[in-house]
């Protein structure tokens, strides 16, 4: 059935009865957002300030690779077609999950951020934590101002702006069919008293033209801010500790908060993270019972999985 068929309108939940049914023509994020213009969504021409800049050429394609969870696993029952995810199987566990805002999986989270979306809650949506840390740049370049801004040391060297871009187009793509609703921004930090009272679109807008890490912090606390409510959802969160170690402690602001998310919680914000069952995400206490793991496929489910003809071969051989 028709994936935007399954949800009460008012109450934004899923009825249970529409667990174990395929939910078809879900939207490709990655693939839709590599083909998004900035145009499209605020214009030709965008003023910050005294500043005017031209986005007749710039696209979000930065934020694609971010959008495509690591995890989307071939073997899952799940089937792409073109530009759409045309069959993906909904499981009464992600229904519970949706109904109450748990924990779960990629699957799970990529999901989640899709139905976000189409209701224009307000979501970051970083489904391959892992894309954030693959750039590295030469020792010789300069980062950005990140550096000057915060007083940290790079340990390593990443190219940050590039992060700052990602970060900004995942923003303005997810968010894209309420921009023009967003509340206005406003910064805590002094250095960026000229933006305040701008339209979000376009204090975001502008972290991507600049690459900007430090405006992308402070776009992400306004962001937590949003009322009623709003989603954070980071999948593959494990990869920060592979890639930054155990000390936590080292790492730079950006990146530290997703370390101790609950430590700068909202009432507004709702956080959903995946992460190994091998790598033990440490809550604070009050915390603990937020913490799950996805629930093995019932015989029912594995039965309706396996007379699929598309079945995986791999799984009838073994």
């Amino acid at each position: 059935m028709k994936w935007e068929h399954v949800f009460d309108r008012v109450t934004m939940k899923i009825d249970r009865k529409y667990a174990n049914v395929w939910l078809e023509d879900l939207p490709d994020l990655s693939l839709e957002c590599s083909v998004t213009k900035v145009s499209e969504l605020l214009g030709e021409k965008i003023k910050v300030g005294s500043e005017e800049f031209s986005a007749r050429d710039s696209s979000l394609v930065d934020a694609a690779s971010l959008l495509r969870p690591k995890r989307l696993a071939k073997n899952f029952p799940l089937k792409s077609s073109g530009s759409r995810i045309s069959r993906v199987f909904l499981r009464q566990d992600l229904i519970n999950l949706w109904n109450a805002c748990g924990l779960g999986k990629s699957i799970y989270l990529y999901l989640i951020a899709v139905f976000a979306r189409h209701f224009g809650v307000p979501v970051q949506y970083i489904g391959n934590t892992g894309d954030l840390l693959r750039e590295k740049i030469d020792d010789d370049l300069v980062a950005c101002n990140y550096v000057e801004n915060t007083g940290a040391t790079l340990r390593k060297k990443f190219d940050y702006k590039l992060v700052a871009r990602k970060y900004a187009a995942m923003l303005l793509f997810m968010n894209s069919g309420t921009l023009d609703s967003l509340k206005l921004f406003y910064p805590l930090d002094p250095d960026y008293e000229h933006l305040r009272g701008l339209p979000m679109k376009h204090a975001i807008f502008y972290a991507h033209q600049r690459g900007d890490l430090v405006l992308c912090c402070e776009l992400r606390r306004n962001f937590m801010l949003m009322k009623p409510r709003n989603l954070l959802i980071i999948d593959e969160h494990n990869a920060l500790w592979q890639k930054f170690g155990s000390d936590t402690n080292t790492w730079l602001p950006f990146f530290k908060f997703y370390a101790e998310p609950v430590a700068h919680a909202t009432w507004e914000c709702k956080f959903v993270i995946a992460t190994s069952q091998i790598h033990e995400f440490k809550l604070p206490s009050g915390y603990r019972n937020s913490k799950g793991y996805i629930e093995q496929l019932s015989k029912e489910e594995f039965k309706i999985w396996q007379a699929l003809d598309d079945y995986p071969e791999t799984f009838r051989d073994n």
